[in-house]
């Protein structure tokens, strides 16, 4: 796992380097102002959230005027987490991308810093093309990277027998279990080195993967 983490880790870190040199869609103020405690935000991040973030594609599990938590699963079972975070007295718009694997956890961060003007709709077109391409320079290299150096093993099982549970937002319904079953099941044999049948008993599964991993 240390050199799991160590390629997470370097990839996040080298995007969050690359980004302060992409020519995004429109620039902001890399230095933040002084924070005046007289200044206040008169608007509402949440139209923003819900108008780049489709829901068919991300679930928001936090949204309010100031701040927003939005989460999914992307093309490779990997879980993401974003936060989009407006601090009022310095208007600093702040967007963190968390990806997780098991318990290893790494994250980019891009920040817009406001002068005279909250410019909140520049500022989303900012973000969905950081997001875009921290996708591509962590997500995609790092399902690469896990590729080369072992074997992706895809536990299958039926439908039937998967369980939604409250505490994951994107399976918590037989729904939206259903959902997320019917969208991702090709993409994970894609992706997959190896196919186990998890509808039997565990030690068979256990056994078969053992088995597999020799050849």
């Amino acid at each position: 796992m240390d050199n799991i983490k160590k390629a997470l880790l370097q990839l996040t870190h080298n995007a969050e380097i690359e980004i302060s040199k992409l020519k995004l869609p429109f620039e902001f103020s890399k230095i933040g102002l002084p924070t005046n405690p007289f200044r206040k935000f008169s608007g509402d991040i949440s139209h923003y959230v819900y108008n780049y973030f489709k829901n068919e594609d991300y679930e928001v599990e936090v949204v309010n005027s100031l701040e927003a938590i939005i989460q999914y699963i992307n093309m490779y079972g990997q879980k993401i987490k974003i936060s989009i975070l407006f601090y009022e007295p310095c208007w600093r718009l702040e967007y963190i991308y968390r990806i997780f694997y098991g318990d290893i956890k790494n994250w980019v961060s891009y920040y817009c810093n406001f002068e005279e003007v909250v410019e909140m709709e520049k500022a989303f077109e900012n973000i969905v093309f950081v997001t875009k391409y921290i996708q591509h320079e962590v997500d995609d290299k790092f399902n690469t990277w896990l590729k080369e150096n072992g074997k992706i093993v895809l536990l299958n099982r039926s439908l039937d027998n998967l369980i939604a549970t409250s505490d994951r937002p994107l399976t918590a319904t037989k729904e939206k279990l259903e959902t997320c079953y019917l969208e991702r099941k090709l993409l994970y044999k894609k992706f997959c080195d190896i196919v186990i049948d998890n509808n039997q008993d565990l030690t068979n599964a256990v056994d078969e993967i053992i088995e597999r991993m020799k050849i």
